[in-house]
């Protein structure tokens, strides 16, 4: 998260403007998540936010750009933006407290959950560059968390085995993602991913 007391005045006109986005987009989500993705248009964006039609299109080129953008964007908060800045010396914590956060967002944000997938699904059938988007947005997420493990487990990325551990773990971490969204049994998941943790992370400290 920007600090805004530190941003020089010349720049707060473009915090704002990335505020005034983001809120757009967040709402989109909401729109869709609510009434589905037919009654998704640039007024019924407009009264949500409460401005403009003229402003929406200010910040968007087009309501396309404004669906695929709120996609990214969803992927964007999934991930505990404070989790990926906090500093870890246990990877087994870090990957627990990754899994608690991404769960305790898909709880309270049902609404948000049900507008991406609206939307995922619609776009997916018509666009096959949107598709592209997702996935390059996914591997970076997925590289950012490979990442962190790396920095905390000193691990050199050039060890195949390693790699193709951590792949796994990337593999399951979507699987029980998904499967948090779509079930109730939170406890029971949650505990599945702290024991394939404990497997996979025995597995690297065998081969270190």
């Amino acid at each position: 998260m920007v600090n805004k007391r530190t941003i020089k005045a010349s720049d707060k006109r473009m915090l704002k403007g990335i505020e005034m986005k983001e809120k757009i987009l967040h709402s989109v989500l909401e729109i869709v998540g609510l009434k589905g993705i037919q009654n998704l248009s640039a007024s019924t964006i407009s009264e949500k936010v409460g401005i403009s039609k003229a402003n929406i299109f200010h910040h968007f080129k087009s309501m396309k750009e404004i669906r695929v953008e709120s996609a990214l964007y969803f992927l964007k908060i999934i991930r505990p933006q404070a989790i990926e800045e906090k500093e870890y010396s246990d990877p087994r914590i870090y990957l627990i407290e990754l899994m608690d956060g991404i769960s305790d967002f898909l709880e309270k944000n049902s609404v948000l959950v049900r507008g991406y997938g609206t939307i995922f699904s619609n776009e997916s059938l018509l666009d096959e560059e949107f598709m592209k988007l997702i996935d390059r947005t996914v591997q970076n997420n997925k590289g950012m968390v490979k990442k962190k493990l790396r920095e905390i487990m000193k691990l050199d990325e050039n060890n195949k085995a390693t790699e193709e551990i951590l792949f796994c773990l990337d593999i399951a971490r979507e699987g029980y993602i998904t499967y948090l969204a779509d079930s109730f049994m939170k406890e029971r998941v949650l505990a599945s991913w702290t024991a394939l943790i404990d497997l996979m992370l025995g597995k690297i400290r065998e081969i270190h």
